[in-house]
């Protein structure tokens, strides 16, 4: 499999965001837990970057990936949707934290034995 892109609530890095930093840090270590390379957007630019150039950066992620994985709260803003349409568009495979069986079937594939209860539980945020 390609890379997976993450996409979930992430029009800034304000302090108001500060969950859904932890949400995609766990799904990225759960991703790549079970042998996946992950892209998760918030990493591609600093608190620094100017607006347009980290919408650039993720952009840039995000096409160099075959597959995305949405949180549950991916539509709560118009970046999330416009990465989703994107992806769509694109004919990527899509993904979302409710695909257990997905996660189960690719830890298997990897061998890296990764068990259900070791997959953060769904967000609030649907």
């Amino acid at each position: 499999m390609e890379k997976i892109y993450l996409i979930g609530k992430t029009i800034s890095q304000d302090l108001e965001y500060k969950e859904t930093y932890e949400l995609m840090a766990k799904w990225e270590s759960t991703l790549k837990g079970i042998g996946l390379e992950v892209v998760n957007p918030l990493k591609l630019f600093s608190e620094q970057t100017p607006p347009k150039a980290a919408q650039r950066q993720v952009l840039e992620g995000l096409i160099e990936c075959g597959s995305v994985f949405l949180l549950n709260n991916w539509n709560e803003t118009a970046w999330g949707r416009i990465e989703f349409q994107i992806a769509h568009l694109m004919g990527y495979e899509i993904f979302t934290e409710n695909d257990r069986h997905f996660l189960q079937n690719m830890a298997e594939a990897m061998q890296a034995a990764t068990p259900l209860s070791d997959i953060p539980e769904e967000s609030s945020n649907t």
